[in-house]
């Protein structure tokens, strides 16, 4: 009895432990180092097509380079498909890499999600690289191309880094849970290849659960309340009357607000708490966007009130903020003192899916040091002096709302939910250390055998009584179970199938259970 106990709690430390936490967890699938292919791993499909002659000539691991080596010298129809021997979900990413030292005539490489055949031209989503009767596609340069896959929860997004600087971004549809990986080299009949595969890491995201108010926490907003005006502060202070914005039930988690794009937004007062003279603080939201952003191409410095081209997802104008810039990258907004403009620090991230929800996060530190998180991994970082202006202006969400300023613009067109401000600068990739856990651990198996013993002697009570009642029948009886009526469930079933078994009694309705032995001596309760 005690393991499944112990197992039960060791699950809940794992639930609190990453329930208010962000955290990627990835891991290798294949870097192809051993000797030989490892089918624990990977299904081949050598063929698929009616018009496909076989698989390429070569198609092994190279034992020397340690990638996986696909080639056809001549000439020649021939597909080879790799298919990944386990199940995708979403909040999972596939990445890996490709190398193209040769190719001519029709030639692709591909991938698939839930493959299930195809033709040429048309049908070939996860174009990577390659050409077929004049189309490039993706891009047919010679040199590494690498490739991530992300999956969502009836689409994915591949996004293609090739030589030379081209890119490609597709968004897949029409797809089921659980998804299939496979990734696929073919030639047409007048194809040749040389294509290598390498470094195959699946990454599992999770920032489960909302958070909590902690030490460091000075403003969380749920957006839970579902009616009203006000958006309430978790830590009592920082409160916000919202204009415009609706409430909404399609939210990341319980309820949120969605704001039109045209004059929505949530206005908080100043307050000293809001302001980090010592540098150290962290601003965070989940969003999802009605649209996709991406680069307006707008020859500008700034947030011009243009189009939407900037969406301004937090901001205390003159200390910090959070914008999906008109170049389509997210930006860290960050003041550098009276007089100086202040600086945008720019992701790598330029392309924003509609109606996908994100996690971004702005953290400073010691007041010279800034990260971007973005889904709870770092996207990038580097150095930067702050200087809060200390404006005493108010906070918004959902846009750039600053009436001491006149200025009216960058609403967000989409869906906000569960913001935080804190004190500190938080890490979105720290885990709990296994030695706490450990301790923890021991902890609880403690309680589980102090429980044990309150059990046991729960038990030799429960004994103790059916020796007392023995026999006992009338009024006395009566006022007994009566009083036994108030006890847990799992005692009042013991008290009354240990009688029942004694004494062959059916029900006993003042206790709210009906019980009986069953045929196969077992005592069953509804």
């Amino acid at each position: 009895m005690k393991q499944p106990i112990i197992a039960l709690f060791i699950a809940s430390i794992f639930f609190i432990s990453f329930s208010v936490s962000a955290y990627a967890e990835t891991t290798v699938y294949d870097d192809f180092s051993g000797p030989e292919l490892d089918l624990s791993k990977w299904f081949i499909s050598e063929k698929s097509n009616p018009n496909v002659q076989g698989p390429p000539d070569e198609y092994w691991i190279d034992t020397i380079i340690h990638n996986y080596h696909t080639q056809q010298y001549s000439e020649k129809e021939v597909e080879l498909i790799m298919t990944a021997a386990r199940e995708f979900y979403p909040g999972e990413r596939v990445e890996y890499d490709v190398t193209k030292n040769s190719g001519s005539g029709n030639h692709l490489s591909m991938m698939f999600i839930d493959y299930d055949g195809y033709k040429y031209p048309d049908d070939r989503p996860g174009y990577v690289f390659g050409y077929w009767n004049g189309d490039k596609g993706a891009g047919n340069y010679e040199g590494n191309y690498h490739i991530t896959l992300e999956f969502f929860d009836d689409y994915a997004v591949l996004d293609v880094s090739g030589p030379n600087g081209t890119s490609t971004h597709q968004i897949i549809n029409d797809i089921s849970i659980p998804y299939e990986f496979s990734f696929v080299s073919r030639t047409g009949h007048n194809g040749m290849f040389h294509i290598d595969y390498d470094n195959f890491v699946i990454t599992t995201k999770e920032i489960t659960g909302e958070y909590e108010v902690d030490n460091n926490t000075v403003a969380l907003w749920h957006f839970n309340e579902g009616n009203g005006t006000i958006a309430y502060d978790e830590t009592g202070v920082n409160h916000g009357t919202i204009s415009g914005a609706v409430w909404d039930m399609n939210c990341f988690y319980g309820k949120c607000l969605n704001f039109d794009g045209e004059d929505d937004y949530i206005a908080v007062p100043d307050d000293d708490s809001l302001t980090f003279y010592e540098g150290n603080f962290t601003i965070e939201a989940w969003f999802k966007l009605s649209e996709p952003h991406q680069d307006y191409n707008l020859n500008f410095v700034g947030c011009p009130n243009y189009d939407n081209s900037c969406k301004w997802i937090i901001i205390k104008n003159g200390e910090y903020g959070l914008v999906l810039y008109h170049d389509g990258y997210l930006k860290f907004y960050i003041a550098s003192g009276h007089g100086i403009p202040a600086t945008y620090k720019s992701s790598t991230k330029n392309y924003w899916e509609a109606n996908r929800w994100y996690h971004v996060a702005g953290v400073f530190e010691n007041g010279n040091k800034w990260k971007i998180y973005i889904d709870g991994e770092l996207d990038t970082e580097g150095n930067q002096t702050y200087y809060p202006m200390v404006t005493e202006r108010q906070l918004t969400i959902g846009a750039m709302h600053d009436p001491a300023l006149g200025s009216d613009l960058g609403y967000v067109n989409g869906t906000i939910d569960e913001v935080r401000i804190s004190n500190i600068a938080r890490d979105f990739e720290a885990k709990e250390e296994p030695s706490d856990l450990e301790e923890r651990v021991a902890a609880l198996e403690e309680k589980v055998g102090e429980l044990e013993d309150r059990m046991t002697l729960a038990e030799a009570a429960i004994t103790a009584i059916y020796d007392i009642l023995n026999g006992m029948t009338g009024g006395l009886f009566d006022q007994i179970i009566g009083f036994l009526s108030h006890a847990p469930n799992g005692i009042k079933k013991q008290m009354v199938c240990g009688y029942m078994e004694n004494e062959g009694l059916i029900e006993y309705s003042a206790l709210g259970l009906d019980c009986e032995i069953k045929a196969n001596g077992n005592c069953f309760c509804k």
